[in-house]
């Protein structure tokens, strides 16, 4: 019962009963596997809903952290070698003071060839246990 209450959100329907104008029940979405940010250009990107792809990575760095911008050239080989092979990568930008225009030239001076996300309120932080940077989720 409980099963089927949460798939019909907590509504109790009877039998043969659809949405009262004679329609079936609309099926119950999907929820949203973690936050949904906003790319760089704009896009919205789920990167904790893998979907089609093999795998996501996520990248946690600062803009101005010497070890993370050391990291980049590796990054960027990875994604050549693994974007073939079905896994996406995603730079995350976990300070809140981090501004659009900041990361957006970050990723114009390292040359990120993959989505770069903003996550000021730690959505992304919170749900794969980030502690610090660089870090990398899979």
């Amino acid at each position: 019962l409980e099963a089927a209450e949460a798939i019909l959100g907590g509504q109790r329907r009877g039998r043969g009963e659809g949405g009262g104008d004679g329609r079936a029940p609309e099926a119950p979405q999907p929820k949203r596997k973690g936050p949904l940010l906003e790319d760089l250009e704009g896009r919205e990107q789920a990167p904790l809903e893998v979907g089609e792809a093999k795998a996501h990575v996520l990248v946690f760095a600062l803009p101005d952290c010497p070890i993370a911008n050391a990291y980049v050239p590796e990054l960027q080989a990875l994604q050549r070698d693994y974007a073939e092979r079905g896994v996406r990568f995603f730079l995350v930008h976990a300070d809140p003071d981090t501004t659009k225009e900041r990361a957006a030239e970050h990723a114009r001076s390292f040359r990120i060839p993959f989505p770069v996300l903003r996550d000021p309120r730690h959505e992304l932080v919170r749900a794969v246990g980030a502690t610090i940077t660089p870090e990398a989720a899979v």
